[in-house]
């Protein structure tokens, strides 16, 4: 069974020379043994379940004067609070608390009226091992021997922050952690702000817009490759139908047109010589006649070839028949 005890048990320093109340302070010293001088021995081996106690518990622990809450409360007098210990965390085995003090707490520990700590604390009478803390009193008269830091609430050992976070954070080398907390809630404070910001017009525009006009250019895009296949495929089959393209070579002069683009390969084909032979003339009256009409591409075609529309007309039938 668990029975309460008072221990002062942080004789740390708890305001610097014309210094603040610090917010977060040493509650204990760092464990496991915790020996007071009174010869009682404390053990502190499991710090994380002394922190989830005090979290089920649900309510902040008082700061009073001499443990007034167990001494003088018992006895029906008053016993208040000149500050509230609102979280606890372990740093380096030892308990820390952040705390709320009140005016005449604060004006206390900032005069040094009042220089240090200890704890009322619940703790197995077989072992000593500290079960959750209860209180903390302000006192002058410490039951540990722990020398005094020069700074209220700190230490080089038990604040220190690693480099790399730091860093990141654009924070000094010698930057404590409660410096560290101050500068993530600023960048969350700016994300938040930044994102709360209607966009500029002139720097952004609506998805929905933006993803309409990449289908309509991707759309153009198609369209305008389509046209080209279509220009270069007439280009070759006019090379083919004016006999300087044999049709076994087509695709080799496909691909060749494609590569060039269409002007080039157009003013190539120009000036190759006729290999393939045919027919010179069409007898209008041979019923498998093919139309000698040209449509307004191949006449375009056919001009770019350097033929007259009746030579082109005369090629592309010998290619028909």
């Amino acid at each position: 069974m668990n029975t309460a005890r008072i221990s002062q048990i942080t004789p740390v320093a708890l305001a610097a020379d014309g210094g603040a109340a610090p917010e977060w302070v040493q509650l204990t010293p760092k464990g496991p043994e915790l020996a007071a001088n009174d010869g009682r021995k404390h053990r502190l081996t499991r710090p994380d379940q002394v922190i989830a106690a005090f979290r089920a518990y649900g309510h902040p622990l008082p700061i009073d004067v001499e443990h007034a809450t167990h001494v003088r409360a018992d006895q029906g007098l008053e016993a208040p609070a000149y500050g509230w210990v609102r979280e606890i965390e372990t740093r380096d085995g030892a308990l820390w608390g952040r705390v709320e003090w009140n005016e005449q707490g604060a004006a206390w520990v900032a005069s040094k009226a009042y220089k240090f700590l200890s704890i009322g604390y619940a703790a197995d009478p077989a072992t000593g091992e500290i079960t959750r803390l209860i209180s903390v009193g302000l006192t002058n008269t410490p039951g540990f021997k722990m020398p005094e830091l020069a700074k209220a609430g700190t230490t080089k050992e038990n604040d220190t922050m690693d480099k790399a976070v730091l860093d990141a954070l654009g924070l000094a080398s010698d930057a404590t952690a409660a410096d560290a907390v101050a500068k993530i809630k600023d960048l969350k404070l700016e994300v938040h702000t930044a994102s709360a910001k209607a966009p500029d017009p002139t720097l952004y525009v609506a998805k929905a817009q933006l993803d309409a006009a990449n289908a309509k250019l991707t759309e153009m895009e198609k369209a305008e490759t389509a046209r080209a296949d279509q220009a270069i495929t007439a280009a070759v089959d006019a090379g083919v139908a004016a006999g300087k393209i044999a049709p076994a070579a087509k695709e080799g002069f496909l691909a060749m047109a494609k590569a060039q683009g269409i002007e080039a390969f157009t003013a190539t084909v120009a000036k190759m010589p006729v290999i393939v032979g045919g027919k010179s003339d069409l007898d209008d009256k041979d019923p498998d006649k093919k139309s000698t009409t040209l449509s307004a591409e191949e006449i375009a075609v056919a001009k770019q070839m350097g033929l007259t529309e009746a030579e082109f007309a005369t090629a592309k039938a010998e290619q028909e028949a």
